[in-house]
């Protein structure tokens, strides 16, 4: 039996070449909106109706050019999927992904940022309706542990290029700030990346197995830029308790290297690009367009900067603001000021009142 995703031509093309005299079905996410006449007799179901029916006799096949969105809903609902047809071939999804370049995630990964996503609303409604705390509604905490990486002289779009000094954030504030996540009973993911390379840095393992005692139950994340990642670095990183893995291929080689090493956790990879980040400070005349577009920043992600401040979002690398100092206020006080918490809420709310926020159109 096969379950083809995606009704349309090349969901056809591919049933029409393959599934002769086979007992198939079709899955889309509306199976209101079909009227191909090909299809007349075949039963079409949405994702939904198919999980109703659904056994391990069937074979899923992805033929869509929304292939992508299709593989991650199929991993999400517990369908494991044969193979994706590119209109030549049946293809793994790491081949597709080596084949047009794209971001790629383990099912791990998949799963990691899906829950990350209903966390991050439901903390937003909580924060709205409820308490308005900072400190109890957070997702995430990326601690730069330096402003220290080895691409800067070669990313000049990078902010990371600007740097005229090295900057390291001393351990007693890194165990400062574990150490309020303890007492929050902190369950989101805790990062050591901003604008560094984390491998980098020789007091990282340390810092990963400090974190790891202080607070067994929360995720912890290593991202780099996947210069001196490879499959021995990733299984040291496991057993000292690191549970989300991302990296970024910054040439072909690179981004094929690093898909294929076999990673048991959350595993991302991004090809290689830098983006305009370094033009957001040029002109900070408001964007009509996005002055009014809702941020989830500081629910979604809280950014602590090398040298202690706490930034409006991993975009303000200028940090500049006075929203708080962690060598100067421990980070449930830095949560609890009324100005922090009014920020908060406005940007929520789509109410940009910053420079940089009103010229930027992320929603964190």
């Amino acid at each position: 039996m096969i379950a083809i995703c995606g009704c349309g031509d090349l969901g056809i093309e591919y049933f029409k070449k393959n599934c002769n005299g086979m007992e198939v079905a079709f899955l889309d996410h509306n199976s209101a909106s079909i009227k191909s006449d090909i299809l007349a007799g075949v039963p079409v179901y949405t994702f939904l109706q198919f999980k109703e029916i659904y056994s391990a006799d069937w074979n899923i096949i992805i033929a869509s050019s929304d292939w992508y969105d299709i593989y991650c809903t199929c991993v999400l609902m517990g369908f494991p999927v044969e193979g994706i047809y590119s209109g030549d071939d049946i293809l793994s999804f790491e081949e597709m992904c080596e084949k047009k370049r794209t971001y790629f995630q383990n099912k791990n990964h998949i799963i990691y940022e899906h829950q990350l996503e209903q966390r991050i609303n439901s903390s937003c409604d909580k924060f709205l309706k409820a308490d308005k705390s900072l400190i109890g509604s957070l997702n995430r905490v990326s601690l730069m542990i330096s402003n220290i990486c080895n691409y800067a002289p070669i990313h000049k779009q990078c902010p990371a290029s600007c740097e005229k000094s090295k900057e390291v954030l001393e351990m007693i504030y890194i165990e400062s700030v574990i150490t309020d996540l303890a007492k929050i009973n902190f369950k989101g993911t805790l990062a050591f990346h901003i604008y560094n390379e984390p491998l980098i840095d020789p007091r990282l393992f340390y810092i990963i197995d400090y974190a790891h005692k202080k607070i067994p139950h929360m995720d912890i994340l290593v991202y780099s830029n996947g210069f001196y990642f490879n499959k021995t670095i990733v299984d040291e990183l496991v057993s000292l308790g690191v549970t989300v893995i991302k990296t970024t291929g910054y040439s072909i080689e690179e981004y094929r290297r690093m898909i294929k090493i076999d990673v048991p956790v959350a595993y991302s990879v991004l090809p290689g690009h830098l983006d305009s980040r370094m033009n957001l400070y040029d002109d900070l005349t408001p964007d009509s367009e996005k002055v009014n577009s809702k941020c989830r920043s500081f629910l979604s992600e809280l950014c602590i900067y090398s040298n202690g401040d706490v930034g409006l979002c991993c975009l303000d690398y200028q940090h500049n603001h006075n929203l708080g100092n962690v060598k100067e206020k421990s980070l449930s006080r830095i949560l609890s000021d009324e100005l922090l918490i009014d920020l908060t809420e406005k940007l929520i709310k789509g109410k940009r009142t910053h420079g940089i926020c009103r010229r930027c159109g992320w929603c964190r």
